[in-house]
């Protein structure tokens, strides 16, 4: 059943799950990295809190650039799709905490966000800009 929900891409926005399956169908020809809540891993006892950090954002599709997404803007726009988020690498800036020690040194601090999710370094960027100012608590 789980395996039917994934393929099916269940708990996706309908204008995501769209946008996928068009690019699966062979309908839409442009590019993309993929929707980040596939692309990034966690540990379990992180997963709540990555979840509540990212929120939404987890169905964001990474591409490229900005060009690999006004590409897909535009099929979504002319297939009535909806509206989906895009990240491009290129113009991500990922940032950390600026006190970064000495927020880190207060009780209960566990981690920066973004540094308890493994995804490729490619993306890293992306990560720490959405990830890179959280603390785990």
């Amino acid at each position: 059943m789980l395996e039917e929900m994934e393929k099916a891409l269940e708990g996706y926005a309908r204008s995501v799950r769209d946008l996928l399956r068009a690019k699966e169908e062979g309908s839409y020809k442009g590019s993309f990295i993929g929707v980040l809540s596939k692309l990034i891993s966690v540990d379990k006892k992180y997963t709540t809190a990555i979840e509540t950090a990212l929120g939404n954002a987890m169905q964001n599709i990474v591409v490229e650039d900005e060009e690999d997404a006004k590409q897909a803007i535009e099929f979504l726009k002319k297939n009535r799709i909806g509206r989906v988020t895009f990240l491009p690498v290129s113009s991500q800036e990922g940032k950390r905490l600026d006190n970064e020690e000495r927020v880190m040194g207060n009780e209960g601090a566990i981690s920066i966000a973004s540094d308890v999710v493994e995804c490729d370094k490619s993306i890293r960027n992306v990560i720490e800009a959405l990830l890179g100012r959280t603390v785990i608590m």
